[in-house]
């Protein structure tokens, strides 16, 4: 197989978006589309060495497995080694028992399966787990097992029939995708059977260039001199460039992913593997020399950045400024270096590190971390490290579990359209009601701020039939994806009582100014009480510069654990304008950080019971808690609104 520089040059287009917008970094909002690159190279590398190898008779799945094993595997558990003393020290209980079933999922290739049960891509919590970024490694590893069982399959037939084939496997599969983001977004996202079409893409582009002889690094003098054909080369492989440019700065956690919309990078990375050659500009601007150092050590540096993030995040509780992520970028990109010369290279020399070294290494490696992860998992994350503050011994601080308990305990929307249609995260509709009935009474509106609060609205209001949506793009409630819902909500007459809140310090990030927030806020208050509805504010409670288990765990018996952090001075501001809101608009607007803080002094745990599930959200008891006193301040307590 002929080397082409642009090939890693388009690796290194790959990963630093990636690592880019794992970094927080607001201009690669959709960096993660790397990934969905790195996919379409690996189809087309891999199924260019397949087709080689087959056609000439030489080919042996042992051969193939080797080569995968080599390229993957050593830097896998290097890395992977490496996390462990930081994971000992730095992640509580609850964060090193899901660090183990990953570390045990990983050698089994099936941590994407992991991750599509737990909290999602997307979500605050993922930031904090060191390898998800391992569920893409599985996903390829998945498809080295069968891809090569299924084209061995298809050889017997004629190549048009296998390659006619391929193309209807990866339509099938983007479909399903297409289908699959708006009604299973996270099983999606993560599994093998949505991400095959991408990885075929490059299988397609394989075959395009094995068998119509349009090798874009060929220099045959027909061929060159063929004006049209250099033009074409040109526009297609620019346009390849611009394809994967515009997904990289347009896309974010909202777009639909994977789906059609997933063709645009897809397709440019193909028309670059297709056209791009050192005589096209996309071509020589991806064989600079930076690009390609880069691209040679993308997989390094891939395995690196995530750990390097979450274990920052860890040790900071969430605080890490972009200054110290972009340094952490350049230790990833130096580590990878470090990575590929020492432990890459090496392993895929077969003279120095033989079949039978390799395939001990691998065992040995494999049965290590897989035993330490069970291990792990068994142990409950080697709760024994800390001793539990027994001054606050009660408190869930495990998002999974808050959620699985709104998914057993309350009943999806009704109308039944309104749950395909209302905007969802981590696997599950974000909108949930505390009765069966269709007739709905109140709507709790807002982002996840608002979600954290419906357990204990829902018990407080328990003759009432409360309903929460939840959204997180501007302008705050009238988007194309929650249109629907919003003309529902203003127009369905049972719902006499709209609540709105969410984190509005979170929410500046979508606007240019406070006062832009402030605009937007009273204009949808505004519009809600012309439809005649009752509308009350909520505030925000105060967020902290730490995780729960600081305040849960103690690393000493003598150390009473830290609980305590003075209020933030975006809770003043928020204060402030909402109430300007609630006065001009002669609303209701109730403070809730007052139940949390008190002198200025906020505290996570209220007696012996833990508050918080994160920094900023309340667990199950803390809904319970503040939804609860919230609403006694309200006066939908009032005989008139609780008469039957």
């Amino acid at each position: 197989m002929i080397y082409r520089r642009e090939i890693d040059g388009l690796r290194a287009l790959a990963v630093l978006p990636v690592i880019l917008f794992h970094a927080g970094i607001s201009t690669f909002q959709g960096g993660f589309v790397g990934v969905d690159i790195f996919f379409v190279i690996s189809g087309y590398l891999i199924t260019t060495i397949l087709l080689s190898e087959m056609s000439q008779g030489r080919f042996s799945i042992t051969h193939f497995y080797e080569r995968r094993a080599r390229r993957i595997l050593p830097a896998l558990y290097f890395v992977m080694l490496c996390c462990l003393p930081f994971a000992w020290y730095l992640l509580p209980p609850t964060h090193l028992e899901d660090f183990s079933e990953s570390a045990a999922t990983v050698t089994l290739f099936l941590s994407n399966v992991l991750f599509w049960s737990e909290s999602g891509y997307f979500g605050v919590e993922s930031d904090l787990k060191p390898l998800l970024h391992t569920w893409s490694l599985a996903v390829e590893e998945q498809y080295y097992l069968l891809f090569p069982l299924l084209l061995m399959g298809l050889w017997r037939f004629r190549k048009r029939w296998t390659f006619l084939a391929l193309i209807l496997i990866s339509l099938v599969s983007l479909l399903s995708a297409h289908w699959g983001a708006e009604h299973a977004p996270s099983a999606t996202f993560f599994l093998l059977h949505t991400r095959f079409w991408e990885l075929g893409i490059g299988a397609i582009t394989a075959f395009i260039l094995k068998y119509h002889h349009k090798e874009p690094f060929q220099t045959d003098t027909q061929v060159s001199s063929n004006i049209s054909t250099k033009v074409s080369a040109e526009c297609l492989s620019l346009l390849g460039l611009l394809g994967i440019g515009y997904a990289i700065v347009a896309f974010d956690d909202h777009t639909p992913f994977p789906s059609l919309y997933t063709l645009i990078p897809t397709l440019g990375t193909a028309l670059i593997i297709l056209f791009a050659t050192p005589n096209t500009v996309a071509g020589r601007l991806l064989g600079v020399k930076p690009l390609v150092g880069i691209g040679l050590i993308s997989y390094s540096a891939y395995l690196w950045h995530q750990p390097l993030f979450a274990f920052a995040r860890h040790y900071s509780f969430y605080d890490v400024s972009t200054h110290w992520f972009l340094l952490l970028c350049a230790l990833a990109l130096s580590l990878a270096y470090l990575t590929w010369r020492f432990i890459e290279s090496p392993f895929r020399d077969k003279q120095r590190i033989s079949r039978r070294a390799l395939f001990a290494f691998t065992l040995a490696g494999g049965t290590f971390f897989l035993t330490l992860g069970i291990t792990g998992d068994i142990q409950n994350g080697f709760e024994e490290r800390y001793v539990r503050n027994q001054t606050v011994p009660k408190g869930d601080i495990n998002h999974i579990d808050f959620h699985r308990y709104l998914d057993e305990t309350y009943h999806e929307c009704t109308p039944t359209h309104l749950a395909q249609e209302a905007p969802r995260y981590a696997g599950y509709v974000r909108c949930k009601q505390s009765k069966e009935d269709k007739k709905i009474d109140i709507a709790l509106i807002g982002d996840s701020h608002a979600e954290h609060l419906f357990i204990g609205v829902s018990e407080a209001l328990h003759d009432k039939n409360v309903v929460y949506y939840l959204q997180n793009k501007k302008p705050l409630l009238s988007t194309p994806d929650f249109d629907n819902i919003f003309e529902h909500v203003t127009h369905e007459p049972s719902i006499q009582t709209v609540i709105l809140t969410m984190h509005y310090f979170k929410k500046l990030e979508d606007f240019t100014s406070l006062s832009e927030l402030e605009k937007a806020l009273d204009q949808t208050t505004g519009h809600l009480i012309a439809q005649g509805k009752n509308v009350i504010l909520i505030g925000d409670v105060p967020r902290f510069q730490f995780d729960p288990f600081i305040c849960a765990y103690s690393i000493t018996p003598q150390n009473s654990g830290l609980c305590e952090s003075p209020i933030s001075e975006i809770n003043i501001i928020n204060e402030a304008f909402l109430k300007r809101i609630a006065n001009k608009n002669r609303i209701e607007y109730i403070q809730i950080d007052d139940l949390i803080c008190q002198n200025s002094i906020c505290n996570m745990a209220q007696g012996d019971t833990l508050l918080y599930r994160d920094s900023h959200h309340l667990n199950i008891p803390g809904s319970r808690y503040v939804g609860s006193a919230m609403i006694e301040r309200t006066s939908l307590l009032s005989p008139a609104l609780t008469a039957p």
